[in-house]
């Protein structure tokens, strides 16, 4: 099974500019546009719930994320996968992170579509 290194692990020592907020919302309706939108957490626990692979893959990206940086979620109080992983990119400082969560994004996007 492939692990993912985190580019921020694999170039530790470079420093990096900050995205500006109009990219990172440019870059999530990229994402949006490409993988569908994604169920809530509220409606994954109802009977007639089916898994879609937006659902799917969206879990899979979060899911990923808070097991590198050891989190329980990655943005409290988000009400699905894609809400924490938006949330992530535009509530949080953290260019690292960033970086992290657009290119597994990507890296997903390539590989499942």
């Amino acid at each position: 099974m492939h692990t993912f290194r985190p580019y921020s692990l694999r170039h530790s020592d470079l420093l990096y500019e900050d995205i500006p907020l109009e990219i990172r919302e440019q870059i999530i309706l990229l994402i949006i546009n490409t993988l569908g939108n994604c169920s809530s957490f509220y409606d994954m626990t109802l009977y007639c719930y089916h898994n879609s692979h937006s659902d799917e893959v969206y879990r899979r990206i979060c899911k990923t994320l808070r097991k590198e940086y050891g989190l329980f979620t990655l943005y409290a109080h988000s009400t699905s996968y894609l809400d924490e992983m938006s949330n992530l990119l535009l509530k949080t400082d953290d260019k690292r992170k960033h970086i992290d969560t657009i290119e597994l994004a990507f890296n997903y996007i390539d590989t499942y579509l």
